[in-house]
């Protein structure tokens, strides 16, 4: 989900104009690679012909949540559940998307 918020921020950032000269091509760049390695390696076509963004975290943050204590460290993180088509995933892929069309 990270990777699709920051495709998505880098492309719309260009498309506004926000970004000029290197720092843009740089940013277009980054953004474009970011959002082809999703499409790749996390949308996938399942046995039932349903195709999913797969490899989201389900839950993931800092305090307490449900009687456990999350203190942010790698191994916490790298133990949380991870699933499919969860909308902090697929939003901001759809985002990046359709930023992404507007640039073309």
């Amino acid at each position: 989900s990270a990777s699709a918020m920051f495709s998505y921020a880098l492309l719309r950032a260009v498309r506004l104009g926000l970004l000029q000269g290197e720092a843009a091509g740089a940013a277009l760049s980054a953004g474009r690679r970011a959002l082809s390695a999703l499409l790749e390696t996390r949308l996938l076509a399942g046995e039932d012909g349903v195709t999913r963004l797969a490899g989201i975290v389900h839950v993931a943050g800092l305090g307490g949540f449900e009687g456990n204590y999350r203190d942010g460290s790698p191994e916490y993180y790298l133990t949380e559940p991870v699933v499919s088509d969860d909308a902090k995933g697929v939003g901001p892929l759809m985002m990046a998307f359709a930023e992404n069309l507007l640039l073309v």
